[in-house]
């Protein structure tokens, strides 16, 4: 079973949402998710979308890995010449077949953080 682009882990990252939306019932504007190779956003949006459409799904990734970004403004998979390595569980050069496919129709936009950003959010985490 591949780790991100296969139905059945799609299926299963879906469940993330569920817990989301029990644990907030009322108001809830947006879910941002991280993006790799995609399974976690499209689980989340999939389920999302089909039980509370009015809810954006905004995908997050690292500037210098921006794979599902790149591949929604060309409209097709590209494989990025080049990933960073900073935040490596979400460097990922070329999006998912399947989660392409689900992201294309149900994320609603995607956000580029640069490395500052992401060791400025850690370092928020831990203070």
């Amino acid at each position: 079973m591949h780790p991100y682009d296969d139905p059945d882990t799609i299926a299963g990252q879906g469940t993330v949402a569920m817990e989301i939306l029990r644990q907030q019932p009322g108001q809830l504007d947006a879910i941002f998710v991280p993006v790799g190779g995609g399974g976690l956003i499209a689980g989340i949006a999939a389920y999302v979308k089909y039980l509370r459409p009015e809810i954006k799904v905004i995908g997050v990734e690292p500037d210098d890995s921006n794979c599902l970004q790149a591949a929604m403004a060309a409209g097709e998979r590209v494989v990025l010449s080049q990933v960073g390595l900073f935040a490596d569980g979400v460097a990922v050069a070329q999006i998912g077949h399947h989660t392409f496919e689900v992201c294309r129709h149900y994320v609603d936009e995607v956000i580029t953080v640069s490395t500052d950003e992401i060791c400025a959010a850690i370092k928020d985490i831990y203070d």
